[in-house]
């Protein structure tokens, strides 16, 4: 029963059968198929009459494809192949079954609200992911063939990251908004840019920014060497012409030793960027508890946690944008957290874009509070009652969120999910600030 319309004629009491083809999994890309009413069952029981249609569903022409064809890593649905002579029994079957959870109002049996895997269709698998989608990150960081990880780019980029002379007032540095101690994040809801002015957005970590396809919350950064100079030349952040800061690193004499060192040549804002680049792809985190789970050690993760892995791969869905070796899918989603930002909209000006933003890596997640775009989000409690409960149903101007709240799931399974993000925290490489030339 759909709590907020009272209405029974929902998934719970509606199961799909494929003629010749059944969908056995199901995800964020469900294929769509014509729907014909095929049988009306008359229900009659504890003195309750209702009329329950249990259609039949054919694919449009030309769509099914020959043997099978599984999900890929985006939740489409796997269909596979189903003998047509098979239908009347399957009819005959999920009738049963239907009724049966017709007068108990879910699956559950006692009539209480159903969870997210009863509402599906009865012939779909619940949403579930084989934990071979969860994945330790790769042992090497991938680094462009021009910029080759140097110990003496590191260690340009090292200096450069804590200097606070890269801001146009001296007073502001990498490390300012990236620090250490909080993750390379700051512990804030948003950071304090020039003039000690507020900035718009959260700061995200550097941890592990070496695997990353796209960087910024909005993606407008293609790989680290972009992303360098973007803070710098800000007139919100640090508000550093590069013309000036050339300028000003070729009067220190150990910064023009370090450069040749690096990249032959004195400081320019290219070997800038790439010693930048360099130092933040040695920021790496060590082994969580949930990678050593991954390698086969059992005990690594908690009785809550695992409770919370199962949820994060099934019924809560997680995993559908959180996959991969950095636990997120790189792509961009509109949550309704707010409706102020225009997020991936602002870098490709298509409306559709508008207020949607880059999936966060969860690696280290419970040291990187607050959460989201804006910090709007205390804690990881927070998060996990934002996706249950939280997301709105509608958006301005038609532009609604990407995704639904998990309104059929239990609040006793929040402290679960909490305790497996709460394993995903490896140790954090120890950084101390470099003497400066």
């Amino acid at each position: 029963m759909d709590r907020r319309t009272g209405n029974f004629r929902q998934r719970t009491c509606e199961p799909r059968l494929y003629w010749g083809w059944v969908p056995t999994r199901c995800g964020a890309g469900r294929s769509r198929l014509q729907t014909a009413p095929a049988v009306a069952v008359l229900i009659i029981t504890s003195g309750v009459a209702a009329i329950a249609e249990f259609p039949l569903q054919q694919p449009p022409p030309n769509t099914a494809p020959p043997g099978d064809r599984r999900g890929d890593a985006e939740g489409q649905s796997t269909l596979r192949r189903r003998p047509a002579k098979a239908w009347p029994q399957a009819a005959g079957f999920n009738a049963v079954v239907a009724t049966h959870r017709f007068f108990v109002a879910g699956s559950n049996g006692n009539g209480t609200a159903p969870s997210r895997s009863s509402r599906v269709w009865f012939t779909q698998a619940k949403r579930r992911r084989k934990p071979t989608r969860l994945m330790p990150l790769p042992a090497v960081v991938p680094a462009p063939a021009e910029n080759a990880t140097t110990p003496e780019r590191v260690a340009l980029g090292k200096m450069l990251f804590f200097d606070p002379r890269l801001s146009r007032d001296n007073r502001i540095s990498c490390a300012s908004c990236h620090r250490p101690e909080k993750a390379f994040s700051d512990g804030r809801a948003v950071s304090s840019g020039a003039g000690g002015k507020p900035l718009s957005r959260n700061t995200p970590s550097c941890l592990n920014v070496g695997y990353y396809r796209n960087l910024f919350w909005d993606g407008r950064a293609a790989s680290l060497e972009q992303q360098a100079l973007a803070p710098i030349r800000s007139a919100a952040e640090m508000n550093q012409p590069l013309d000036a800061l050339e300028t000003e690193l070729r009067r220190i004499p150990g910064y023009v030793t370090a450069f040749t060192r690096a990249f032959s040549k004195p400081p320019d804002r290219a070997g800038i960027a790439r010693a930048l680049a360099a130092f933040q792809r040695t920021l790496v985190t060590g082994p969580s508890p949930f990678v050593r789970f991954l390698n086969g050690d059992k005990r690594a993760l908690s009785a809550d946690a695992r409770a919370g892995l199962e949820l994060f791969q099934g019924e809560a869905g997680c995993i559908r944008c959180h996959h991969g070796p950095l636990l997120s899918d790189g792509k961009f989603y509109r949550l309704g957290v707010s409706f102020q930002d225009a997020g991936r909209g602002r870098v490709t000006g298509k409306r559709e874009d508008r207020f949607r933003f880059r999936t966060p890596s969860l690696h280290q997640v419970a040291e990187t509070g607050p959460y989201m775009h804006n910090g709007s989000l205390k804690t990881l409690e927070d998060v996990v009652t934002f996706y249950y409960r939280g997301i709105p149903d509608n958006g301005p101007h038609g532009l609604t969120p990407d995704t639904t709240a998990l309104r059929g799931q239990s609040f006793s399974e929040i402290p679960l999910l909490v305790a497996f993000l709460e394993s995903l925290s490896g140790k954090t490489p120890a950084v101390t600030p470099p003497r400066l030339p």
